[in-house]
């Protein structure tokens, strides 16, 4: 599983996106002119609750190394104790990142955690898990596998807001994740195919939350791109679209049945 938040997309999406938020007088007055990772800093240290963040200043300790694009990815081989999880962080620099970042993980006296820095981005992790992380990393990025490029590409812009699961490894992974005592039905995890990947993207009049289901076998042929939005009434608020949606729900009905 993978999710991309980015506050510097493409030319389009940067033109869209103040298009669309121009018109929202409760963003101007929100946001204004100030850095947007300022406001989710701040936005963060208030709702952590913690002493020892709140000695942390924005303009100080996080703005000289900060970029403008965080990752976050879930690996196979993880425990509800320790998951196999990675955030990818991009910074301006690395050595200052790293060691602002230490001191920041180091207020959560309960847990451990490794802070790993490679290409212009700090990995954090949980502890004892980085060097494994970056050893992964080194076998292979998730940028050349050829079922992930290929349904980023299908879906098409990516927005500020991107999102990708492998549903027939990652749902097999579930269960370790979650300990015992979840209710997820792993028999039907365990036949689970297919992928899906989404994206919040702009356009100058409305803000898409856009998805798609590949190698699902209930998904196969099915055909639509959301043409019937088009034509909705201009005071539309809100509208939701689902290519298939029969089919899906005839394909799962059968498992869905048993499981009531």
């Amino acid at each position: 599983a993978y999710l991309r938040v980015d506050i510097d997309p493409s030319a389009g999406q940067k033109v869209a996106a103040v298009r669309f938020l121009g018109k929202l007088d409760a963003v101007k007055d929100t946001l204004g002119s100030d850095d947007p990772r300022k406001k989710l800093w701040e936005l963060a240290a208030k709702n952590a609750g913690d002493d020892c963040i709140t000695k942390f200043t924005y303009d100080k300790d996080v703005e000289p190394w900060l970029g403008d694009r965080v990752g976050a990815a879930i690996r196979p081989g993880g425990t509800s104790d320790q998951p196999n999880l990675a955030i990818a962080i991009q910074v301006k620099d690395e050595t200052v990142a790293k060691d602002a970042l230490t001191r920041l993980f180091a207020c959560d006296k309960g847990s451990k955690t490794d802070v790993r820095t490679k290409d212009g981005y700090a990995i954090v992790t949980p502890g004892g898990t980085g060097d494994a992380t970056l050893a992964a990393v080194d076998k292979g990025a998730l940028s050349a596998n050829a079922n992930f490029t290929g349904d980023m590409g299908a879906l098409g812009e990516q927005g500020i807001v991107s999102a990708w699961f492998d549903m027939t490894t990652g749902l097999k992974e579930l269960p370790k994740l979650g300990g015992s005592g979840t209710g997820i039905d792993t028999a039907a995890m365990a036949t689970a195919k297919g992928r899906f990947a989404a994206a919040l993207r702009f356009d100058a009049d409305y803000v898409e939350l856009a998805g798609i289901v590949r190698g699902a076998d209930a998904t196969k042929s099915v055909k639509g791109d959301g043409a019937e939005l088009a034509n909705l009434p201009a005071n539309t608020m809100a509208a939701a679209h689902v290519s298939g949606a029969d089919q899906m729900i005839d394909g799962a009905w059968p498992q869905l049945q048993k499981q009531i």
